[in-house]
């Protein structure tokens, strides 16, 4: 039986067969505490209610937020707590330029800027920037469903 991780992956962040040459085309999110509890975790104090995170990416120069009422995940998202895990699961997507922008807004006070750059020759994801700092592959962390995920610590 198919995990719901491993469904979300599926229908939202499968559009190619993955191989190393292309990259990942969707990734997982790990936000934690300091003390290593997940905020994405409604149980932990202090955690990012689902309803308050936003995402807005740069669209000809403007910042936009990602509404599309059509797709299962209609904000752009999913936040899934399984097997003892809570993470974000999102696809970036590629417009016509080859490095794409996107802000994860976790409440009113908190946000996050993930550059993605993409391979020349498909929508898929060579290299991810969170806060100008390299992330994947770099520092990508092993256990969650996409092909590429990180920890953002706060």
């Amino acid at each position: 039986m198919l995990s719901v991780a491993s469904i979300m992956f599926l229908l939202f962040g499968c559009k190619k067969n993955n191989n190393s040459e292309s990259g990942p085309s969707s990734f997982s999110i790990v936000i934690e505490n300091t003390q290593g509890q997940s905020l994405l975790n409604p149980t932990t104090p202090g955690h990012f209610a689902v309803g308050d995170i936003k995402r807005t990416d740069i669209v000809n120069g403007n910042e936009v937020v990602f509404n599309e009422s059509h797709l299962d995940n209609p904000k752009g998202f999913s936040v899934v707590n399984e097997s003892g895990k809570s993470f974000l699961l999102f696809t970036p997507v590629k417009q016509t330029q080859a490095e794409t922008t996107t802000y994860f807004y976790w409440n009113s006070n908190t946000k996050d800027k993930f550059v993605c750059r993409f391979n020349s020759q498909s929508d898929r994801v060579t290299e991810v920037l969170l806060n100008d700092v390299k992330v994947f592959p770099d520092k990508n962390i092993a256990g969650y469903p996409g092909q590429g995920a990180f920890k953002i610590v706060r």
